[in-house]
């Protein structure tokens, strides 16, 4: 870690002006010695994967750098793309529940694009639909091409970046509109910790969030973060029942290297057979669904590390990784009409993912006189499989004004089809970044 000193000069030059100010009126004036502030300022743009950022994001609404621009840690001023971040500060303030939340004040993006439709985040960047595609996690992509994807846990992560505008220089494949990207939480260099509730109407949370080092030889450090919800979702019988259990371990045997173990459980209950017929006049929250039979069930599993080697104080390696395991019951009854003769649909996907993703950055930075040059040479590697068996059938109808529920007796589910996908890509890439006398920077 690299911090320099930042001398705070203001307060210097305001005495000086006011001494002088008190020497012109004559006798009885007071000379004022001067007031240096010193202040030690992170160095942060090295610290792509480490807890100098993670920090400052639970301190500061202001982010000052991020991991995604140009996969160096280059500060947000000098990124020459667009970059908008959300920190743990300002998400805790606002209280955000879900990626949209989080999204909600950031320009260039279109949060929420279905309002009640709560299956997955739904959002646009620049004007692309960019769900399923342009979701990351700590750099590596999360793809949803079929309906077993996955909803980001905000409390979870330290910040959520967004990337505007094209990035296949760096990520490849992903919509011209740009990416969205959760970094995860990591163990801090320090003792922290935190517990917090929620309780409202039909609405019951809480969780936790601390870590420390291990030890008194500054090598080890942990975190643990979970989250357990139990809360309705606008209507009757619509649930939003979450638990998120994210434990985390760093090593940092010296100085130039440094690994951490990320992994979570994030477990999902809801349903989404939401609905009621135009002009019938009912209560939005009237539910004409099967409470027995409708669910929007996730699992999923994440299990990775971040490494990083500095092999001197010009050239550094590092290698970010993750699996993910998604398990999928989606359930519905939907489709009611004032007429109770005419039947509901129903339809059911029961669907698995797995999701294998690797980056690997030889990062070279050095100065030739005026120059200052930065290069990046990396190698990613992503494959996926899905695997879902979708089912299109029919329940009986029901009476809108008087809704009476008949269960998985009344439904109809005949055999289904299997629908399949197996993606891979491999990825190089080569950016420089070269700064003149410290005022001219080319990408």
């Amino acid at each position: 870690m690299f911090k320099n000193v930042s001398l705070v000069t203001v307060a210097t030059l305001l005495a000086t002006q006011g001494a002088f100010a008190q020497d012109s009126t004559g006798s009885g004036s007071l000379k004022l010695d001067p007031v240096v502030v010193e202040a030690d300022t992170p160095d942060i743009e090295d610290d792509v994967f480490g807890s100098e950022r993670a920090a400052r994001d639970r301190s500061s609404v202001v982010a000052t750098q991020s991991t995604v621009g140009t996969k160096t840690g280059t500060p947000l001023l000098d990124t020459p793309a667009s970059v908008s971040v959300v920190t743990q500060k300002e998400m805790r303030q606002r209280g955000v529940e879900n990626l949209d939340e989080a999204m909600a004040y950031t320009a260039g993006v279109l949060p929420d694009v279905y309002g009640s439709d709560n299956r997955y985040d739904h959002f646009m960047v620049r004007g692309f639909y960019q769900t399923g595609l342009g979701t990351y996690r700590d750099g590596l992509a999360m793809r949803n091409p079929g309906f077993t994807g996955n909803r980001m846990e905000p409390y979870g992560m330290e910040r959520i970046e967004v990337l505007k505008g094209s990035t296949s220089t760096l990520f490849g494949l992903n919509g011209p509109g740009g990416l969205v990207n959760g970094v995860t939480k990591k163990p801090l260099d320090e003792e922290f910790g935190e517990i917090y509730t929620t309780l409202g109407d039909a609405h019951y949370e809480a969780g936790t969030d601390f870590g420390a080092p291990v030890g008194d030889d500054g090598k080890w450090f942990y975190r643990i973060t979970t989250k357990g919800q139990k809360s309705e979702d606008g209507t009757e019988y619509s649930d939003d029942d979450r638990f998120y259990l994210a434990p985390s371990l760093t090593w940092r045997p010296t100085a130039a290297t440094e690994l951490t173990l990320l992994t979570d459980f994030n477990r999902r209950e809801g349903n989404t057979s939401h609905g009621i017929p135009v002009g019938s006049g009912l209560d939005p929250d009237t539910y004409l669904g099967e409470p027995d039979f409708d669910n929007m069930d996730t699992e999923e599993w994440n299990l990775g590390y971040q490494f990083s080697h500095r092999f001197s104080n010009d050239l550094q390696f590092r290698q970010n990784l993750r699996y993910s395991d998604l398990d999928l019951t989606y359930e519905s009854v939907y489709g009611a009409t004032t007429d109770p003769t005419v039947a509901r649909s129903a339809w059911a996907v029961y669907g698995e993912t797995q999701r294998f993703a690797i980056d690997n950055q030889l990062q070279y930075d050095t100065s030739v006189s005026i120059i200052d040059s930065r290069t990046l040479a990396g190698v990613d590697y992503y494959y996926q499989t899905v695997d879902e068996e979708r089912v299109f059938g029919s329940a009986s109808g029901i009476d809108v004004y008087n809704p009476v529920f008949c269960g998985p007796s009344c439904i109809t589910l005949p055999p289904g089809y299997t629908w399949e996908q197996e993606q891979s890509a491999l990825g190089l890439y080569l950016q420089e970044e070269a700064t003149f006398a410290d005022r001219l920077i080319v990408t």
